[in-house]
């Protein structure tokens, strides 16, 4: 008999306080961090500065979003306590439910904003299938790498490519250039960390690369995407247009100085941010916002929180007990700090705009309750390093 069935403790009363001293809680705390400044900048980016003193002013777009902060939550909660386990058994079934709710999306039933078609109204939320893509292609390639056991070889590559295939054809048709470059982005990450011959990976990016100039040469690519990319490369060409942001956002980051202008500082007349000069700024370029009323220490402390949040996440790929959380870790964290990259990257004008969120800060449901997901998942693969066998 066991020193805990001596003193009358129960297995799963053991297997819970072991789950609790694995609680990853500095990833939760920066987490929390990033959550808030996101709060704070969909606030300050969208209250009408002429409702007086702060405890006064309301933002429509930020009480929806406090809406979507509970549910993100009661997401993460329930995928920490669920083992991460089962996402490799129910890998196909919710791979194929994302194929078929994204083009769903494409019928009548869907429902379109700015000359895209990409959400499922659901009342008050707008299911967007195509942010639940990113992590089920995850999950589906990890399944699918570790049955291989580390061996890929050009049928292996073809798998994976045909798998990614549906996902990317469905969001780059709704039109969303930016979801699919992430779910390719997830492909080539899946192939490198799954052992992929260096040959073969160096034949995909060049197919990639020439496919995706290629896509720009054929009707297939809007006419405001291929702006988007000329004003990238010639913002003062069309500076009221699509090179408008460009300028705008530059601008607005420069002008946050080290301090920043302060938060809610509505009576500043240089202040970008107050006087709603930077377009879908609580959506697409809500860095602006936090470097502008934050400053650099602000942008900063952002960018601090999220190489905790990453660094913890690797950390939980590498105490992974199997070759699948390994893969599921290695590829949420990829996928999300591709996402910054290029979020911030197109805010500074160092990426062309494509309308990647940023995550846990931009404003939006779907995008908040799957970037906590991510967490609850990447928490769950620590939790369960020690973990059974499952039955």
């Amino acid at each position: 008999m066991s020193l805990g069935q001596s003193l009358g403790v129960r297995p799963q009363l053991r297997m819970r306080g072991m789950f609790t001293r694995e609680l990853d809680l500095v990833t939760l705390g920066a987490t929390a961090g990033l959550v808030v400044i996101g709060l704070l900048a969909i606030f300050t980016s969208t209250v009408d500065p002429e409702q007086g003193t702060l405890l006064k002013a309301t933002s429509a777009l930020f009480n929806r979003q406090l809406v979507f902060l509970v549910l993100a939550a009661a997401v993460l909660v329930i995928t920490l306590f669920f083992d991460y386990r089962h996402f490799k058994v129910y890998a196909t079934i919710m791979y194929i439910a994302t194929v078929v709710l994204l083009f769903v999306v494409l019928t009548p039933i869907g429902s379109s904003a700015q000359g895209s078609q990409r959400w499922i109204s659901l009342g008050v939320f707008k299911l967007q299938p195509a942010e639940f893509a990113k992590p089920v292609l995850v999950a589906m390639l990890a399944a699918y790498i570790a049955d291989k056991r580390g061996y890929l070889g050009m049928r292996e590559v073809i798998g994976c490519g045909l798998l990614t295939a549906p996902l990317a054809f469905a969001v780059f048709i709704q039109p969303d250039f930016g979801t699919m470059l992430v779910l390719l982005w997830i492909l080539l990450t899946m192939l490198i960390i799954g052992g992929a011959d260096w040959k073969i990976m160096a034949t995909l990016v060049v197919v990639g690369v020439v496919g995706v100039v290629g896509l720009f040469q054929t009707p297939l690519v809007h006419g405001y995407q291929q702006k988007r990319f000329e004003a990238f490369l010639q913002p003062s060409k069309d500076p009221f247009e699509e090179g408008y942001n460009y300028q705008t956002t530059r601008t607005a980051v420069g002008n946050g100085g080290l301090l920043g202008k302060g938060l809610f500082s509505r009576k500043d007349p240089v202040n970008l941010t107050a006087g709603d000069y930077v377009r879908n700024q609580p959506t697409d370029f809500v860095f602006t916002a936090v470097a502008e009323e934050m400053g650099f220490f602000g942008g900063l402390t952002l960018l601090i929180l999220y190489a905790i949040v990453f660094v913890r996440g690797m950390r939980a790929a590498a105490m992974a007990r199997d070759a699948f959380g390994s893969l599921l870790a290695t590829g949420l964290v990829s996928y999300l700090a591709f996402q910054v990259f290029v979020n911030i990257g197109m805010t500074v004008g160092l990426v062309p705009i494509t309308g990647i969120p940023l995550p846990f800060i931009s404003y939006g449901g779907s995008s908040l309750v799957v970037s906590m997901m991510c967490i609850g998942l990447l928490l769950s693969v620590r939790m369960r390093r020690f973990a059974r066998a499952l039955p």
